[in-house]
């Protein structure tokens, strides 16, 4: 039939199912919910119709013009597409999979993150269409135009892609190209600084009948971050979780914590390579096997640093910077950290609006609930939030970063969570409920897991609350760990092992980040770009830095390196007595649990510089030999 008087028409659901309605003239026809799979609508005149939610698995669309229809939630799976002509079509909620497009008119099309694997585009004309995030693996572009598409984050992995015109087309990468194709790279393994302040910010106190302003200003700071992305084919790689890493203490580094032990790809772990065997062995284990890792060692606390020279090698200094000078409180920690998250998704595309999982391990869990609430109630830390702890510029990147992904509403906690709302806490310090729930689990219960160590060890729990003396009598669940367990030479954080056991674990790990040629797993040629605010190194192999840039040398022996600025006119250099086996970078108030620790003087290089590892070297053996 010819149904010329179908147009603008109600067919709400309609069974149309392997009818023939070719060359039919639905114009503006509501099909909303239709059932037309197997319908033949070759050369129909779709224009403007409202598809929403019709089903057309394996419909003859060849040659139709769909311009400007509604197809959200349509299903086109196998469906004839050829030639179709479907200008500004958005097809994001739409499933595509199987479709042929040969030589479709996809022009200002919106295909972000359709899953297009497998399929035919030959020729197809995708003019200014948005690829973002899409799928693309195994499918066929022979002679497509991606004239000013947008390709961002899309995995383009097996693509057939000759002669594609490529004209203005903004890469998976983000770069733009015109006349080359793009550069088909997945996320590689990457290490860097992330430049942190000078931040200003104000606590806002009210007393009894007035109201004081505490402003701050931060020391700016180099914040180390290490990124290994997902591995496993398992996995949709394009919307994998990003988990963000973070060790507690405060004063823990995550490098010589949570990433030193059984997350990544390769372990540190003391039990795993061995005391007598230092370095490193494949984990089976990696959490890369379901997501994207992010470790970002905290403000002062591992390869991060704040850049104060006189706090170099003045212990009074360090003590005034870390304590005196608002660099260290609740909040500003998390508002640091969060920053670093911001910036790192921000400058990867097609990471950019990946869900996030905040991993927080001990102080960790105060550190990202701190940060999950700055990201779902920000307005509450603007100028004039009624937080008592107030940053503009905060809230500034996190509604930034929000319009950079499409977001372009209010930003109401329910928006914010659709990317941000997952936690993971590992034995996480975070309020009086956690430790009344603690006490309760420990001292309340009868037998309890205390009385449980208390009997392997030969020894009973009394639950004499005299041994809590301050400030463990307000939080009996940690007075039971820290008095009982610990006196019972067992370790606080794994009860079956002895007393020292975390600390020792941790010790072994940081030692192991002085000693480069143990970590290395393959060989890397050092090159140089120019970056924007950061000093960035990275590895596709490696998620270590490179630390013979940083010269650091055995416990309290000397060490120089000199460094120059990017126009090459001016050089400043650095040398300290190291005082303990951390990893520790050019700093000035460098912490870890055991106390402040020296550093060398924080002078660094003010040009927009990098110094970056590139290879492709897979690992050879478990300590091959290093060339820079």
């Amino acid at each position: 039939m010819r149904p010329s008087w179908a147009r603008h028409f109600d067919l709400i659901g309609t069974n149309l199912r392997t009818a023939d309605l070719t060359g039919g003239q639905l114009r503006g026809a509501n099909l909303r919910n239709a059932n037309l799979t197997s319908a033949t609508m070759s050369g129909a005149d779709l224009d403007g119709a409202v598809l929403s939610g019709a089903q057309l698995a394996g419909a003859m669309l060849a040659d139709a013009d769909m311009v400007g229809a509604i197809v959200d939630g349509a299903t086109f799976a196998n469906a004839d597409l050829t030639r179709v002509d479907a200008h500004n079509v958005d097809f994001t909620a739409s499933t595509l999979s199987g479709a042929s497009l040969t030589g479709a008119d996809l022009v200002g099309a919106n295909l972000t993150k359709a899953n297009l694997s497998g399929m035919v585009l030959i020729r197809a004309d995708l003019t200014g269409a948005v690829l973002k995030q899409a799928r693309l693996v195994d499918t066929s572009l022979s002679g497509a135009s991606l004239t000013d598409a947008t390709l961002v984050g899309a995995d383009l992995t097996r693509a057939g892609l000759g002669k594609v015109t490529w004209w203005n087309t903004t890469c998976p990468d983000g770069a733009v190209t015109t006349g080359a194709p793009c550069r088909l790279v997945r996320e590689s393994n990457e290490t860097a600084f992330f430049r942190v302040g000078p931040i200003s910010y104000r606590f806002h106190k009210s007393f009894a009948i007035f109201t004081k302003d505490f402003d701050y200003t931060t020391t700016p700071a180099n914040l180390f971050y290490t990124f290994q992305p997902v591995d496993s084919d398992a996995v949709d790689a394009v919307n994998a979780p990003v988990f963000v890493m973070l060790n507690g203490g405060p004063g823990a580094a995550t490098t010589a914590n949570l990433f030193a032990n059984n997350t990544v790809r390769y372990t540190e772990n003391i039990d795993a390579v061995g005391a007598r065997n230092p370095g490193f062995v494949s984990n089976p284990n990696s959490w890369t096997k379901f997501g994207n890792l992010l470790y970002i060692d905290p403000p002062q606390t591992g390869f991060s640093y704040n850049i104060d020279a006189k706090a170099a090698n003045n212990d009074l200094e360090r003590v005034k910077e870390y304590l005196l000078r608002g660099n260290f409180n609740s909040f500003i920690d998390a508002d640091q950290v969060l920053r670093v998250l911001l910036g790192f998704l921000d400058s990867h595309p097609d990471l950019q609006d990946n869900p996030v999982v905040l991993v927080g391990e001990s102080y960790g869990g105060t550190r990202v609930s701190t940060m999950l609430n700055m990201l779902l109630f920000s307005g509450r830390y603007d100028a004039d939030g009624p937080s008592m702890f107030r940053d503009p510029s905060m809230v500034a990147a996190i509604r930034r970063h929000f319009t950079d992904v499409g977001v372009t509403g209010p930003l109401t906690p329910q928006v914010v969570a659709q990317q941000f709302g997952r936690q993971l806490l590992i034995q996480p310090q975070l309020t009086s409920y956690q430790s009344d729930v603690q006490t309760n689990m420990f001292w309340k219960t009868k037998p309890s897991v205390i009385d449980a160590v208390a009997a392997e060890t030969g020894n009973t729990f009394s639950r004499d609350t005299i041994k809590c003396t301050f400030p463990l009598n307000s939080d009996l669940g940690a007075c039971a760990l820290m008095k009982y367990v610990d006196a019972w030479n067992r370790d606080r954080y794994n009860w079956k092992r002895p007393a020292d056991w975390t600390d020792n674990q941790e010790a072994f790990t940081s030692a192991q980040f002085n000693q480069v040629g143990k970590l290395n797993t393959g060989q890397r040629r050092l090159t140089t770009a120019s970056c924007r605010g950061r000093t960035s190194m990275r590895s596709p192999r490696l998620s270590r830095l490179p630390t013979r840039l940083w010269a650091t040398s055995p416990a309290t022996t000397r060490s120089r390196v000199t460094w120059a600025n990017s126009d090459a006119t001016t050089a400043t250099s650095w040398h300290g007595t190291r005082r303990s086996t951390s990893p520790t970078p050019p700093t000035s108030s460098h912490r870890s649990t055991s106390g402040y620790r020296s550093g060398p003087t924080a002078t660094r290089p003010t040009g927009r510089c990098s110094w970056r590892t590139r290879g492709t070297s897979r690992p050879s053996s478990p300590m091959p030999s290093t060339t820079w």
